[in-house]
């Protein structure tokens, strides 16, 4: 956990750092209370982040929310939902009450809180990702299906199931576009030329592809995505940009998009058990984002007083299981 956020405000710009460090550190009792994306976000949406901001803002929250739960894979898509109360409203009484991702943004955000997860537990494979990933989201879609998720159509004429199934599939297509690519040991420039320069797919041929080397990950990262990072608000992100279906509809778009070079970095930092550093890494933002993981860490393991900061103080952890009432 300390990895990845400290990895995040690294990449992040010094001023962003500055601007908005105590503000996210102060989402994390929210998150450890089990605020989902769209709560955390309405949080802080006082801030009055630009869209560039708003991208990282997204990309932290994802990234601590996933950290935070991820020992429980089946409510992953309930914490990284970016959508409101009345979005669950119209499904028939479940135990599990899954949202309905209307999306490629939200199914991204999905992606990069899988991976994070799956590092966490130490199940994420760079060969078997993908697999991994597909059969997730597959089962997702399946069971929205057959909890009877919402039939209601859009102004297309499209039920909401339908078009999540839509967009699932689309994306399903890119994540076996970068294993092929991956296997077949093809170029940076033949990948992003097939997958796009920001999108998230083309961030996890980079990742998969030299999983073991993340100071080379960030290198091609910086060197091959343009610099407008990721999408636009309004977008529908690289992914799905050309599925006319979420191109006629402004209301898909419920999120905007996550920082691709930040999140991809702090999977390889997680992935990897490192801190990357370079010239230009801010040592306060650095110490930041350890305290704000020191933060989260003590609120996950369960310390009775998580705003307590000593130096030299770091909670014992067990695993859940192991722990027994007092009698």
């Amino acid at each position: 956990m300390v990895v990845v956020l400290a990895e995040m405000t690294a990449i992040a710009s010094p001023e962003f750092a500055t601007k908005n460090m105590h503000h996210l550190a102060a989402q994390i009792p929210a998150i450890a209370n089990g605020s989902n994306l769209a709560q955390v976000s309405k949080n802080l949406a006082a801030i009055g982040a630009t869209p560039a901001e708003q991208e990282l803002i997204n990309t932290w929250v994802v990234i601590a929310i996933a950290l935070y739960h991820h020992e429980n894979l089946a409510t992953l898509p309930i914490d990284l939902a970016a959508a409101s109360e009345h979005d669950f409203a119209d499904q028939k009484p479940l135990p599990i009450y899954l949202p309905i991702y209307k999306s490629m943004a939200e199914l991204e955000t999905l992606v990069l809180g899988l991976a994070i997860a799956l590092c966490c537990r130490d199940r994420f494979s760079p060969r078997d990702f993908i697999s991994n990933c597909c059969d997730y989201l597959g089962k997702y879609v399946d069971c929205l299906a057959a909890q009877g998720a919402s039939l209601q159509t859009d102004q297309l004429g499209i039920t909401a199931i339908d078009r999540l199934d839509q967009l699932f599939r689309q994306l399903w297509q890119k994540l076996q576009l970068v294993q092929k690519l991956v296997n077949q040991g093809q170029s940076a420039l033949v990948a992003r030329s097939q997958l796009g320069a920001n999108s998230l797919c083309f961030g996890l041929y980079c990742l998969l592809s030299t999983a073991d080397h993340p100071q080379l990950v960030r290198v091609r990262l910086a060197q091959f995505m343009d610099s407008a990072d990721h999408m636009e608000p309004g977008d529908i992100g690289a992914i799905g940009s050309d599925d006319p279906i979420s191109m006629l509809s402004p209301d898909l778009t419920t999120m905007a998009g996550i920082n691709v070079r930040i999140g991809i970095a702090a999977l390889a930092a997680v992935y990897n058990g490192v801190i990357l550093e370079n010239e230009s890494s801010d040592q306060q933002i650095m110490r930041s984002g350890i305290e704000m993981g020191d933060r989260l860490l003590a609120y996950w393991s369960g310390v009775y007083e998580p705003e307590f900061n000593q130096i030299d103080f770091y909670p014992a952890i067990t695993a859940a299981d192991l722990l027994r009432r007092r009698c």
